[in-house]
């Protein structure tokens, strides 16, 4: 399916420029097990990459200027290297090449054709895979080999300068690192990870991802309060991140923080617990009993952290009161996008009348259903 679009997508290259592209970058999309909101408190994570990416075609350019096509949104943008950045997709293209340039490695000015499977705005990090594909593409045409991890870092630093989302490392790492059949446990304070075998299928369990149909760009949500909220109470809980913060702090902490702080370290707290759990039960072959501490991480994202939505809220009510559902959370930031169930085969096909179905009629909005797989991160090829 990817190499049929991939396919398209250098077709639609040459149609526009009158050349094929001479490099193709392509990364996944994510969906975060368990470890939300934990990242950027230098906490752990749970994430696999998916079988959903987003693609980046690129050819040096015969002039002066750079041109790129997001063939999704039927959207193009051109400009010179120095150029200053732009909103929406066109600040990942140019906030990429600026970075680069600023950290020495000289890029050409380029062509590009973007276009991907990952849904957009859903919180299934479909930036990072943008950014991280863009990036490897464009070291390429410049001839200049970084490490994945280097090129995971610089991508985070993207979406936190030039697009102004505070985000923390895990959406760049799993979409640089990502391993099939494999979750990574990446603990956020030194960035070290390990792969976790996931072991669903021969259990007869699944990942199925809806969408709500809600689209929420970051920057333009209370993301980056909930950071700035996780910064104050560990400043005034005097550690470095809310990882170096116990239980035991926030116990004795009840008069310097206030009720909506007191909650943002809960969750962390919580959170983190439930995190490394679910690792061991992965680890130990036992993913069936993953749903108490998904259904539980919704309710502390929910009440504590404060970041779901009603939409998110009636899709979680529905899938967990499914026959074979064994868990259920939103995944990704909040505010909208979609939720991760956890489900027995069976489960899978009473989904769509029982949980797509009657949120489309109590919404009036089109959900969507994926089945993922976990899925290798980032490769780079030479174009065919």
């Amino acid at each position: 399916m990817e190499q049929e679009s991939w396919g398209q997508l250098l077709s639609a290259f040459r149609r526009r420029f009158g050349r094929w592209p001479t490099v193709l970058a392509h990364a996944p999309g994510r969906a975060n097990i368990i470890g939300e909101h934990t990242d950027y408190n230098g906490g752990h994570v749970l994430p696999a990459a998916i079988d959903r990416r987003v693609a980046v075609a690129a050819a040096p350019s015969l002039g002066s200027r750079c041109t790129a096509l997001a063939l999704d949104l039927g959207e193009e943008d051109s400009f010179a290297p120095h150029d200053g950045l732009a909103p929406g997709w066109r600040g990942y293209v140019r906030g990429a090449l600026f970075l680069l340039r600023r950290h020495g490695v000289d890029v050409p000015p380029l062509l590009l054709a973007i276009s991907g499977s990952v849904p957009i705005a859903s919180g299934l990090s479909s930036s990072a895979a943008l950014t991280v594909s863009l990036l490897a593409a464009m070291c390429r045409l410049a001839g200049t080999g970084l490490g994945h991890r280097r090129v995971a870092a610089l991508a985070q630093q993207v979406e936190n300068e030039a697009v102004g989302v505070a985000c923390g490392p895990m959406d760049p790492l799993v979409a640089v690192m990502g391993r099939r059949d494999h979750a990574l446990l990446i603990d956020c304070l030194d960035l070290s990870l390990r792969p976790v075998p996931l072991r669903l299928e021969e259990r007869g369990l699944y990942l199925a991802v809806v969408d709500s149909g809600v689209r929420r760009p970051l920057a333009e949500t209370a993301y980056n309060q909930r950071r700035r909220e996780c910064e104050e109470a560990a400043r005034l809980l005097e550690r470095p991140c809310l990882r170096r913060v116990t239980w035991q702090d926030l116990e004795r902490a009840t008069q310097r923080l206030d009720e909506p702080l007191q909650r943002r370290v809960r969750h962390f707290l919580s959170e983190e617990e439930r995190t490394l759990r679910a690792a061991a039960l992965l680890e130990e072959g036992r993913p069936e009993e993953l749903g108490p501490l998904l259904s539980a991480s919704h309710a502390s994202l929910r009440d504590d952290f404060q970041v779901s939505s009603p939409e998110l809220d009636l899709l979680v009510e529905l899938a967990a009161a499914v026959p074979g559902v064994l868990g259920v959370r939103l995944t990704g930031a909040g505010f909208g996008g979609c939720v991760l169930v956890l489900a027995r085969r069976e489960a899978l096909a009473g989904l769509e009348g029982r949980v797509l179905a009657p949120y489309r009629e109590r919404t009036g909005l089109v959900p969507r259903l994926l089945i993922c797989r976990a899925d290798d991160g980032l490769r780079v090829e030479e174009a065919p």
